[in-house]
């Protein structure tokens, strides 16, 4: 494959989505889409993530400290879509039905729609991809290398 040159942009490579729950100051639930996102492990686990601009979810997290993370399988994908082009400032999201529940352990809104590790969507510049086979386990690189 040949190699290309691209102008330098936000939304370089791809990368997981999960959907940001958060508690909206009345009450309500948030939603919104996230794609800069990672995890760190230093004395326990710790999940990393940037949202840029003015958004809801921001606020939300900056007030209460808290959020949820649902990732975005190929099942889910319209609500988080959905999620990701409705403005939460704008009022709350209620344009199409889905399932919400409160944590058990931090006072935060879980989608019903999302799974753990079921089928993941993954957001390359613009367009949605799925994962596709299985291409080998950790460890297995001797096996693909004349060594």
């Amino acid at each position: 494959m040949e190699k290309i040159s691209i102008s330098p942009d936000w939304v370089f490579s791809p990368q997981p989505m999960y959907i940001i729950g958060t508690k909206n100051e009345d009450g309500t639930p948030n939603f919104c889409i996230i794609t800069w996102l990672g995890f760190s492990f230093d004395n326990g686990p710790h999940l990393m993530m940037t949202v840029g601009g003015s958004k809801l979810t921001k606020t939300n997290i900056l007030r209460e400290n808290k959020f949820s993370a649902n990732m975005i399988t190929e099942d889910n994908l319209w609500l988080a879509d959905y999620f990701g082009n409705t403005n939460g400032e704008d009022g709350e999201k209620k344009a199409v039905s889905y399932g919400y529940q409160w944590g058990k352990v931090v006072d935060v809104p879980v989608i019903d729609e999302c799974h753990w590790s079921i089928r993941p969507a993954i957001y390359a510049p613009y367009n949605y991809f799925s994962i596709g086979n299985k291409l080998g386990e950790m460890g297995e690189w001797q096996k693909h290398f004349d060594i």
